[in-house]
């Protein structure tokens, strides 16, 4: 994963469909790279899986359907089509981080990108630890804070209101009847 996709993916703006679409760009030319320079010939796709099994016929055979199934996606990402992974990503990071609020232990930067990102932590790593962040070491979440991660508040004098993104993406909404 590189700087720009954890940027994308961590930005308030959720810009979560480019940073995956980035890590599949990536993925994707370096697969090729290695077909052409092993003499082979591609097609014109973005499926990781099959470029694998191409680069694993020209007798350079690796272990990464992990990795590659966990960024692969469709070009639809980038505009929003799966707006799920990333409420996912967040849902999982924020158990990440009531684990350490239980607990009242600093977080393992390195522990949590591990569990986050397994196929590249170090990104996460170095976005999550940049001084800027101000999340050095003995950083203990602030249990209060975590739950913006996954429920979105907002208040006025005169109102108020709470999403839970988990209902939003169940569906459990109610909506007008106009």
């Amino acid at each position: 994963m590189s700087k720009r996709q954890v940027n994308g993916l961590m930005a308030r703006g959720g810009r979560y469909g480019e940073s995956k679409w980035a890590s599949l760009q990536a993925a994707e030319k370096v697969l090729k790279a290695a077909i052409d320079r092993a003499g082979a010939k591609y097609g014109f796709t973005h499926g990781l899986a099959g470029l694998c099994k191409t680069l694993g016929d020209t007798g350079l055979n690796f272990n990464a359907d992990a990795q590659m199934a966990a960024i692969q996606c469709k070009p639809g990402i980038r505009y929003g089509e799966d707006a799920q992974k990333r409420d996912e990503f967040m849902v999982r990071a924020k158990a990440i981080l009531d684990r350490n609020v239980k607990d009242n232990e600093q977080l393992d930067f390195q522990a949590m990108a591990n569990e986050l990102v397994p196929a590249a932590p170090d990104s996460l790593t170095d976005h999550l630890g940049a001084p800027e962040r101000g999340l050095g070491d003995g950083f203990i979440p602030n249990a209060r804070v975590i739950g913006s991660l996954v429920k979105f508040r907002a208040r006025t004098p005169r109102w108020s209101i709470e999403i839970d993104r988990g209902a939003i993406r169940r569906r459990n909404h109610l909506r007008s009847r106009e």
